[in-house]
């Protein structure tokens, strides 16, 4: 049975939600591997809002050679990849937080052949401030600003 213009009427009376900005996927992006050797850090201390948190939501999805991230969140976990090789380097777990969210884990892949390893902290500042350029598309942040004065700091063998 048909109902106006030949739709089907299980779809006439079926409101679809108009998606003006996709939500990115793992299909999306390509061949992914988790991450490795988990290595746990300290979580930020910065609370995002609702806003914020609908734009982290969607994802990222890498549009050039020079843009070397790929980020997908599931569930209320967001997961970096690399572009090229597809590796999971950083994971955090978002949690709300009255009416903020906040990153209550936050894991980064410990293999010295992936990626390589600085300090707990300096790791943290380098997820908020992807996250900040990525998703939020800010050009300054504290993370952002923070990375920029700080010299990386070996973690000792």
């Amino acid at each position: 049975m048909t109902g106006p213009s030949g739709w089907s009427l299980s779809l006439v009376r079926t409101r679809i939600p108009v998606v003006t900005e996709p939500i990115i996927t793992r299909a999306m992006v390509g061949t992914v591997r988790p991450l490795t050797h988990p290595r746990h850090l300290p979580a930020p201390a910065r609370l995002w809002t609702d806003a914020e948190w609908d734009l982290i939501r969607r994802g990222h999805r890498s549009r050039s050679e020079h843009d070397r991230w790929n980020v997908v969140v599931e569930h209320g976990r967001l997961y970096l990849y690399r572009r090229g090789s597809g590796v999971g380097i950083y994971e955090a777990r978002f949690t709300p937080v009255g009416d903020a969210w906040a990153i209550t884990e936050l894991v980064m892949n410990g293999d010295e052949e992936v990626h390589r390893l600085d300090s707990p902290e300096m790791h943290s500042l380098h997820a908020e401030a992807l996250i900040d350029s990525l998703l939020l598309g800010l050009t300054e942040s504290r993370a952002i600003s923070a990375l920029r004065l700080a010299p990386p700091t070996p973690v000792p063998a």
